[in-house]
């Protein structure tokens, strides 16, 4: 890959650095939710809402959003948009999303696949950058809903790529069991500790919105009105929905198990837009490229607007029934 492609964006010290002063900047803390395959932590900043401290937070005296980023190691964009949000809390854009929730960020959900893809000589494959340290595809390593699919793990009833593969040498396989790897299993946890009314996920490539299959019109409703609000957030790209509800397929996706589960509006952000990518891509080929941008301050920019819009939105609505 280009080190001048890579050197803007924060590296693993840099990032959790960044994470630590934002934090304390905005009255809160860092605490590591669990660690992955290989060890590292998994941190995540708690900013109580305006006018709570950290002692009233586990009271419930406002509700929660969860954000987070870099599920897949490769897509360090979704680290740098996932900051962007605990950054303008402290600004006119999250002004509003501060008074009224308590915001928990996770900027690396993957950092066994980030430090590989740090690591990397630029001909790695896509199924080594974006998988975790056991080769398992995180975001397809979550329960599936669907109770059949469920009580015995089968592949999706629909044969997409996308709802991911029992077969270990591809980069969607989705582990052995569900909450297979630690990583997952922390991200549960949080999600059980927390309880947020929303979760926005950031992701790359596509530049697109994916909200969670589901099963009402009700809520389908819901998630098309979200999506306009999050692009009334957006400065400079139109980021179009993904979504066949009811016809739709269950992946194992953290969208899908935070609705479903958790109760919670829950919303992927492919942050990349997939035109940029291609362009990007035949200018100086790399995977690094291909999912992140040379250039990722207007990409942050729109995507933190975008996800402050959806959240505030979100949170204007009863929770979703489980």
């Amino acid at each position: 890959m280009s080190r001048q492609h890579i050197a803007n964006y924060l590296d693993e010290t840099s990032r959790e650095a960044r994470l630590d002063e934002l934090a304390l900047a905005r009255g809160g803390r860092v605490d590591v939710v669990g660690t992955s395959v290989r060890g590292l932590p998994i941190r995540a900043a708690v900013i109580p809402a305006a006018g709570l401290t950290l002692d009233e937070v586990a009271a419930g005296n406002a509700p929660v959003v969860f954000v987070n980023g870099n599920l897949h190691g490769v897509e360090w964009i979704g680290g740098l948009c996932a900051l962007g949000v605990l950054e303008a809390l402290g600004d006119v854009r999250g002004e509003a999303l501060h008074r009224r929730a308590t915001v928990v960020v996770a900027p690396c959900l993957n950092p066994d696949g980030f430090r590989r893809t740090a690591d990397s000589d630029g001909h790695d494959t896509i199924k080594n950058l974006r998988t975790n340290a056991n080769g398992v595809d995180l975001n397809r390593n979550f329960p599936r809903p669907d109770r059949l699919e469920r009580e015995a793990w089968l592949p999706s009833r629909l044969p997409l790529a996308a709802s991911g593969s029992t077969e270990p040498h591809r980069a969607t396989f989705r582990g052995v069991a569900p909450f297979s790897e630690p990583e997952t299993r922390a991200v549960d946890a949080l999600l059980l500790a927390h309880r947020p009314h929303a979760v926005v996920s950031f992701h790359s490539f596509m530049g697109s919105l994916i909200p969670p299959k589901v099963t009402r019109w009700a809520h389908a409703r819901t998630y098309r009105r979200l999506a306009w609000a999050y692009r009334r957030g957006q400065t400079r790209f139109f980021a179009p929905t993904i979504m066949f509800a009811p016809f739709d397929v269950f992946t194992g996706e953290l969208e899908d198990h935070a609705h479903h589960v958790h109760g919670a509006w829950s919303l992927t952000v492919e942050a990349f837009p997939a035109w940029r990518s291609f362009r990007q891509h035949l200018q100086a080929p790399s995977l690094f490229a291909r999912f992140n941008p040379k250039d990722p301050a207007h990409v942050v920019d729109d995507a933190v607007g975008g996800a402050i819009a959806w959240l505030l939105a979100a949170l204007d609505h009863d929770r979703p029934s489980t």
